[in-house]
């Protein structure tokens, strides 16, 4: 990530489901500021670019306030079993879901 990067991380707590370990889902602004459509969220699920994601792993992980050395594993079912809510599982003893916006800073 350069510095002209903005990340924008929520959490919300999760009080349902077996799993324990927290869930970072990540994506990236539209540049025309119009509101994600279920239409591109679901055409879109196979298509994440994990690597550039990865990349911005540390930067996220200092916005949601989290140790730079948590382990994130990619998983393309980390949010419901039939894929459509792929995501990191991060190696940590918590029921939170991060959601982690990436944009360009506003020059």
């Amino acid at each position: 990530m350069n510095e002209t990067t903005k990340v924008e991380v929520t959490r919300k707590i999760r009080r349902w489901g077996r799993s324990r370990r927290a869930r970072l889902y990540v994506w990236f602004a539209r540049d025309d500021d119009r509101p994600r459509t279920v239409e591109s969220l679901l055409t879109e699920r196979y298509t994440n670019p994990v690597t550039a994601y990865r990349k911005a792993l540390p930067a996220i992980y200092e916005a949601a306030g989290l140790p730079t050395t948590t382990k994130a594993a990619w998983s393309q079912t980390a949010g419901c079993s039939c894929g459509c809510s792929p995501g990191f599982v991060l190696d940590l003893d918590d029921r939170s879901d991060f959601e982690a916006i990436i944009g360009k800073e506003q020059a």
